[in-house]
């Protein structure tokens, strides 16, 4: 049964810095890859294991030619996360600063509860297992540390910064309510009367405590390389289901695979160049041998130049077998001279090595 919220189009995109997009709601990741062919790349560490780079967890960045591609397609927009950043911290308030602290502080407390209940229920299970005096041992062992824990939750090291003005303060986190002081004798220290501390919670998006953004009605398109043509082709080619990656691990600008690279291995190595551009011949040569080597067909495409003097001439630039590049849904006639580049048509060939 599906679970998954109801996504709402468009989605925002966050803008970190001058080129770099990223996504940070699984959701909308898992979404976008499913039903868009979005893979993108996720380059967060893992909390369970910070010290590796071979398992990585969100963000997902995407390309700048996968974020336009989403804005021309009225799918997403363009948030300046920066900006919005600040704009919300200055909006929100001493008080709205409080209360998210507060709602901090309530889930850290839910979440710790949580983990003694399953402390205790394996705590209960690891004890049924003994007999005699290993028993009483154990349990020994278990009320002497529920007494030091509640010794320490009961004296917090005292805090003279003042932490009024703070978003995300120690306070919020770290800190719990110190329990009302009796006179009556303390009774035995059991998981029910120790006190919990709080987990603490490391907000992942600013969206709350901020309010969600909403679209521009004037979008700007992310700035994109000129290999956006070839892009744009293959990922929208209506006889291809492609799922496009980064090829910087083969030493091309694109990885082409015929579906979800989580089940498939790359069918092409794709660069793209210009029309009159020059291909060095040993690029060529090289491209080919590296993609007939791991098994994969070394492609080269560019957008096709319509200059009238070609056309006058009885050829009209596409030669046999063009096709033409799809449109972008959207406002593409404020778009000015990248409408060359949306109505663009692409003429692309593949490159094997047959040997000597």
């Amino acid at each position: 049964m599906d679970t998954s919220p109801t996504l709402t189009y468009p989605i925002p995109i966050f803008r970190i810095s001058n080129n770099t997009y990223y996504l940070y709601d699984p959701h909308v990741i898992a979404h976008l890859r499913s039903h868009h062919r979005i893979p993108g790349v996720l380059t967060g560490t893992l909390p369970q294991s910070p010290q590796q780079n071979i398992f990585t967890g969100l963000p997902l960045q995407l390309m700048s030619e996968e974020a336009r591609l989403l804005v021309e397609q009225n799918l997403a927009f363009v948030v300046d996360n920066a900006q919005e950043h600040r704009t919300g911290f200055k909006a929100m308030g001493r008080e709205g600063k409080r209360q998210w602290r507060q709602r901090l502080r309530s889930m850290g407390r839910d979440i710790a509860a949580g983990v003694e209940k399953e402390k205790l229920k394996e705590r209960e299970r690891v004890l049924d297992s003994m007999q005699g005096e290993k028993k009483e041992m154990a349990k020994k062992a278990i009320r002497r540390k529920e007494e030091e824990a509640r010794l320490d939750s009961e004296t917090p090291e005292p805090s003279t910064e003042d932490e009024s003005d703070l978003l995300f303060s120690r306070s919020a986190t770290a800190m719990s309510e110190t329990p009302p002081t009796s006179t009556s004798p303390t009774p035995p220290p059991t998981a029910s009367t120790a006190v919990l501390q709080p987990h603490a919670i490391t907000p992942t998006t600013s969206y709350p405590p901020f309010p969600q953004p909403g679209p521009d009605p004037k979008p700007s398109l992310p700035d994109t390389p000129p290999s956006y043509a070839l892009y744009k082709y293959l990922h929208t080619h209506p006889d291809h289901t492609f799922y496009i990656s980064p090829g910087l691990r083969f030493g091309c600008q694109y990885l082409i695979y015929p579906g979800d690279p989580l089940r498939f291995h790359s069918h092409f190595l794709a660069a793209s160049w210009g029309w009159d551009e020059a291909i060095p011949l040993l690029t060529l040569v090289g491209g080919g041998r590296l993609g007939t080597g791991v098994k994969k067909g070394f492609l080269v495409g560019g957008k096709v130049d319509r200059r009238p003097a070609v056309e006058s001439a009885g050829v009209d630039g596409r030669g046999e077998g063009a096709v033409d590049g799809s449109k972008a849904r959207g406002d593409e006639e404020e778009q000015g001279a990248d409408d060359d580049e949306v109505d663009a048509d692409v003429r692309c060939f593949t490159i094997e090595w047959a040997g000597m």
